[in-house]
């Protein structure tokens, strides 16, 4: 693979459907049918194919001229998502936040069902901003109010990792200051990144999403970067892009339980947040549901 100045790299796992990862080790093949955990074929994959091909053909343009087509737009701007004609990246466009991306995504993928009307009736607006979406998959989770097409879930990270690529994580901030939480779409290749504490675990979690802080820094972890920085070989430094663009996020989880206990944005992050100040849930289109 050849490295071009000012442009980033999705990398080979981008187009890898890593539907399972098992064990306690590296990324390994799944053994089993994708969403066997409620008993249905994993329905979300032309979610993840869309998406990719959005990020894939705004990423082609390279930083930052992308800028133009893909950005990550002011409080109370106008949202879109535009899907242009493959091999053509310049006829794409993103200009969305992080739940006006996931919102837009699942109307583009599943248009006779995720209508205005739909969020309005299960998510309380026909833009529901990140809480909302927690709120309604956490009572979907609890059981207390269904949602149509959508599973809330928890998921258990004690023996693997049953999250699927097409998921969808939903993060509700308990204080304000930098909006109501966040959302990505789960993309393929998340793994276990550490099982050396004695009362926890840590797991790299691939995200895509919009938003105006990449997640990760490839001048400080090359390992786990973000499509949205690029190499500004005139100032010989990273610079980072807005808007719509696949990197890592890393969770923390109980060795007792299984379950998420914090979280942080990257890996060159050293702030965990807690489940009581940013409370993660996810979601999963169920068309049984």
């Amino acid at each position: 693979m050849t490295t071009h100045p000012g442009r980033s790299i999705l990398g080979t796992a981008i187009t890898v459907a890593v539907a399972v990862t098992l064990g306690l080790g590296t990324p390994a093949a799944a053994t089993t049918p994708a969403g066997t955990e409620f008993g249905v074929a994993n329905r979300a994959e032309p979610l993840v194919d869309a998406t990719t091909e959005l990020i894939e053909e705004l990423n082609d343009i390279g930083w930052p001229a992308e800028s133009a087509y893909n950005f990550y737009p002011a409080n109370g701007a106008p949202t879109t998502i535009v899907f242009g004609t493959p091999g053509q990246p310049t006829t794409y466009r993103n200009e969305t936040q992080c739940a006006t991306f996931v919102r837009r995504l699942l109307t583009h993928v599943f248009p006779s069902w995720a209508t205005s009307s739909y969020f309005t009736t299960e998510f309380g607006a026909s833009f529901p901003n990140s809480a909302l979406f927690h709120d309604a998959l956490a009572a979907d989770r609890n059981g207390t109010n269904d949602v149509p097409k959508m599973r809330g879930f928890s998921p258990s990270f004690l023996i693997g990792l049953n999250l699927q690529p097409g998921d969808i994580m939903a993060i509700k901030y308990a204080s304000g200051g930098s909006g109501s939480g966040h959302m990505a779409i789960i993309g393929p290749g998340s793994h276990l990144y550490d099982d050396s504490h004695p009362n926890h675990r840590e797991w790299a979690i691939r995200v895509m999403d919009s938003t105006n802080s990449p997640h990760g820094d490839p001048g400080e972890d090359p390992a786990y970067p973000d499509t949205r920085h690029y190499y500004d070989a005139d100032a010989h430094e990273w610079r980072e892009g807005t808007g719509a663009g696949m990197g890592w996020m890393f969770v923390r989880t109980s060795r007792t339980t299984g379950q998420i206990v914090a979280h942080r944005w990257s890996s060159s992050s050293s702030t965990w947040y807690d489940q009581t100040a940013r409370s993660i849930v996810f979601g999963r289109y169920d068309p049984y549901a």
